[in-house]
């Protein structure tokens, strides 16, 4: 089985175009040999999960123990053990008032997007990450 983690933004809403988005990115994958990893946390990872699911996806939620840095991190990095890649679904520049992606500029990708815990969950997956502005 290939895991790999679909996480973002808590301020994301199921929209058709964030639904195509990840059916199309879950598209490149065959749904009898690839778990599809979540935060469980509300927005993308809930919304990720769902579609999931209904494209006949097996789905492994790693939710925090606490609503906390410390536990969110920690839930981070379980995931990121987890996955052979992360897809972290982010907003453009902006959008929020968030700062430009700090965690992306010190992985040395593009950090033209709202920074996102997502991009922490990627830098710290071995198997690397990509980005996908929403």
């Amino acid at each position: 089985m290939t895991n790999i983690g679909i996480v973002g933004s808590s301020a994301a809403s199921r929209t058709p175009e964030l639904v195509n988005k990840l059916k199309l990115l879950l598209g490149k994958y065959n749904a009898n040999t690839t778990t599809v990893v979540s935060g469980g946390g509300k927005g993308l990872d809930l919304i990720a999960a769902s579609v999931a699911r209904e494209d006949s996806f097996e789905v492994k939620e790693f939710k925090p123990t606490a609503y906390n840095w410390d536990a969110f991190k920690e839930r981070n990095l379980q995931i990121a053990a987890a996955c052979e890649h992360v897809y972290s679904f982010v907003f453009p520049v902006n959008t929020h008032g968030k700062p430009n992606c700090y965690h992306c500029a010190k992985a040395g990708k593009d950090s033209n997007h709202e920074k996102s815990a997502g991009c922490y969950t990627g830098m710290h997956c071995k198997g690397g990450y990509t980005v996908i502005v929403i």
